[in-house]
């Protein structure tokens, strides 16, 4: 019997950032995992606090897929913590993870190979895990990269329909496409972030279409 993100989730584990990147930035944070039992390639989501107590206001972020990040930051997730606890006018106390596919796959380039080989009914359970951490956020945001939408575009509108709008990006790209946290080789100050993040604009998808 499949068991909810709320039910599956690994005991916090602590991981620190240390001076991150051409910002001087350091943080004390705590990591936990949700993965099916026996399946190291699969990452439900991945959720990250720096409050002692459990979270109450959550930022969640719907990104590509999952790296192999589980109990210690990558780039990636340092950059998600960053901007996450200086989000323009907002306080959050923790952000969780969750994919267009939940294959774990450090090289974005393999996304379409990855995606291909679910079964439908992974696909079907990861909409779930995008739908429940969507109920529970205190805000949304899409930050999978420009390229999913090429060959996947019924994928990313049936998880964005299971995440719920409004939700917010990064900025978008000339295509209106919402841009990765890693997008910029330097990270954006809380200035810097201020001016870009914004509402996934409506027209974002284009046309839908039937298959994923």
């Amino acid at each position: 019997m499949r068991k909810s993100l709320a039910e599956s989730w690994s005991c916090w584990k602590l991981s620190r950032i240390t001076e991150l990147e051409r910002t001087g930035w350091s943080a004390d944070t705590w990591l936990s995992h949700c993965r099916p039992e026996g399946q190291n390639d699969i990452r439900r989501a991945l959720r990250c606090k720096w409050e002692s107590d459990e979270p109450a206001r959550w930022l969640v972020w719907l990104m590509l897929n999952p790296s192999w990040a589980a109990e210690e930051h990558d780039d990636t997730t340092k950059r998600v913590t960053y901007y996450t606890m200086h989000w323009p006018e907002e306080r959050f106390d923790g952000w969780i993870a969750v994919n267009l596919s939940p294959q774990v796959n450090p090289d974005g380039a393999s996304f379409s190979s990855g995606t291909a080989g679910l079964a439908e009914a992974a696909k079907d359970d990861n909409l779930l895990d995008i739908a429940e951490a969507g109920a529970g956020a205190a805000k949304r945001v899409v930050a999978y990269g420009v390229s999913a939408i090429k060959s996947h575009r019924a994928l990313v509108w049936s998880s964005i329909d299971a995440l719920v709008r409004p939700v917010w990006c990064l900025g978008v790209n000339g295509k209106q496409q919402p841009y990765h946290p890693k997008r910029r080789a330097a990270i954006m100050t809380p200035s810097e972030l201020a001016d870009k993040v914004k509402v996934l604009p409506e027209r974002v998808l284009g046309k839908r279409k039937r298959r994923i």
